[in-house]
């Protein structure tokens, strides 16, 4: 059924992008609130823990990479808190 066969098409993309996730070391915000965070969370929600010093980035130029060590991080001390 076309449903079930979405959901593995689904599954697959999912297990794809993690294993990209596993071998790359920094994200564009963009990628940092799509890919990492799967759209929980906003790219100008984003730009506003990187502003107020939560989440440390690499700047290049005009381009802004976080590193995901710190995603983890932030991530991690964010769960610890509950």
């Amino acid at each position: 059924d076309r449903s079930s066969a979405a959901s593995d098409v689904y599954k697959r993309q999912i297990i794809v992008l993690m294993d990209s996730l596993k071998t790359r070391k920094y994200l564009s915000v963009k990628e940092a609130a799509t890919e990492y965070f799967e759209k929980l969370i906003s790219v100008s929600a984003l730009y506003n823990l990187i502003n107020s010093g939560q989440i440390k980035t690499i700047k290049l130029g005009h381009k802004i990479l976080i590193p995901i060590s710190e995603l983890d991080n932030y991530c991690g001390k964010a769960l610890s808190k509950e």
